[in-house]
């Protein structure tokens, strides 16, 4: 009997190391900042898994809402629960991290941010790796002239 208890304990154990390993895993970790105040003219950008330009006159961006989707279709979605988004807000030094299970294979993300008072940007990525850094750059959103 011993031998049997044996053999069940040891499938009892790889049963949640097979699961894990029919996932893959996702996790943006990034930071926003904010061009200055008179910059209007250059469109909001993400720069995801590359190199941005020099950001020494950028403030951090804190309060400012992150996603990432595993689908980009999803974000035209209005159901309130979406099994395939994290969700993270910026912090005091613009920094945010995103992290999940996701499907196994390679595909194409979505990382989306959105602040009051600033233009959006949407930055489609190829996820092909399980760590992703990111660097977005919003620009404040133009009044209109009276």
């Amino acid at each position: 009997m011993s031998c049997y208890q044996d053999l069940l304990h040891t499938l009892l154990r790889l049963v949640p190391v097979a699961a894990i390993a029919c996932d893959g895993y996702i996790a943006v970790d990034g930071r926003v900042y904010a061009r200055t105040a008179g910059d209007t003219l250059r469109p909001s950008e993400a720069f995801i898994d590359r190199d941005p330009p020099d950001t020494a006159g950028l403030l951090p961006l804190p309060g400012a809402a992150v996603w990432v989707f595993h689908r980009p279709g999803d974000t035209a979605s209005v159901t309130p629960y979406q099994l395939w988004v994290n969700r993270d807000t910026t912090g005091p030094s613009g920094r945010f991290h995103t992290a999940s299970t996701t499907a196994s294979a390679r595909f194409t993300a979505l990382l989306r941010v959105r602040r009051i008072g600033y233009q959006g940007v949407d930055a489609p990525f190829v996820h092909d790796t399980f760590n992703h850094r990111a660097v977005v750059i919003l620009t404040r959103e133009r009044r209109p002239i009276r």
